[in-house]
């Protein structure tokens, strides 16, 4: 039943809303008996300027807060930060016809793909690339030389040597990169070359190329203070250990 109260701006009230079904009702009696009498719908002229749709809030937050944007590609891509280190079409031409790819998928572990490698170049010299490899795309990484590069990739495997620890920073790469992507590669390329001709030619692919890790960055004052401590320590435990042999 629908019943008229004048308290209620003669607004229809309905009483035993079983009994009606919205078909029953004209259009604009319909929207007036099933709406809530203390919610009032508001005019989009009196919404203030500053308010938005949850669809116009999303898209300012990610105008405001740009790293929601970051956080969104890295899921999508999560090696987006490398992007500038791509082989250009050109690039990876040019690399394929200067080097020649030795090593695929490498563990720097010593398995069997490896000791192969290190008994076919045990007195090879010549320049070597790593190329981090994930999906369909190719990274430049690392350029280096040697003298022999079977003696090379022993270092590369070996376990963490205070004397050199220069050859220790691939192991901690591979580490981080594991952590953004699991499913990325190693691929190790070679050019033979005279070692007579190593430092010219290390110098001119670096400058070729430009890989990730090559350039020799300066530290941050907190790091740089991190590594003192820990020199200080461990060449102290040398001299303090023979002195009390």
């Amino acid at each position: 039943m629908v019943s008229f109260i004048s308290r209620d701006y003669c607004r229809p009230r309905i009483t035993d809303s079983s009994s009606i079904t919205p078909s029953t009702l004209h259009q604009r009696a319909q929207r007036n008996a099933f709406r809530r009498y203390d919610v009032y719908q508001r005019s989009r002229l009196f919404v203030p300027h500053n308010s938005c749709t949850r669809s116009q809030l999303g898209c300012r937050l990610r105008l405001q807060e740009p790293w929601l944007n970051l956080v969104s590609l890295g899921a999508m891509n999560p090696l987006a930060r490398f992007d500038r280190f791509l082989f250009t079409k050109r690039e990876g031409d040019a690399m394929r016809s200067e080097f020649t790819p030795v090593l695929t998928n490498a563990t720097l572990a010593k398995d069997e793909p490896l000791r192969r490698l290190l008994e076919t170049h045990k007195n090879v010299s010549g320049i070597y690339f790593w190329v981090l490899r994930h999906e369909a795309k190719e990274y430049k990484l690392y350029i280096g030389k040697t003298k022999s590069l079977a003696k090379r990739l022993v270092d590369y495997v070996s376990k963490f040597q205070p004397h050199s620890p220069n050859d220790y920073k691939l192991r901690i790469f591979t580490a981080f990169l594991a952590e953004l992507a699991s499913e990325a590669a190693l691929d190790l390329y070679f050019a033979p070359t005279d070692v007579g001709r190593l430092g010219e030619a290390e110098t001119n692919f670096i400058k070729k190329y430009d890989p990730l890790l090559n350039p020799r960055l300066r530290p941050s004052a907190g790091a740089k203070k991190r590594l003192e401590s820990a020199f200080e320590f461990y060449y102290r435990s040398t001299f303090e250990s023979r002195l009390s042999n």
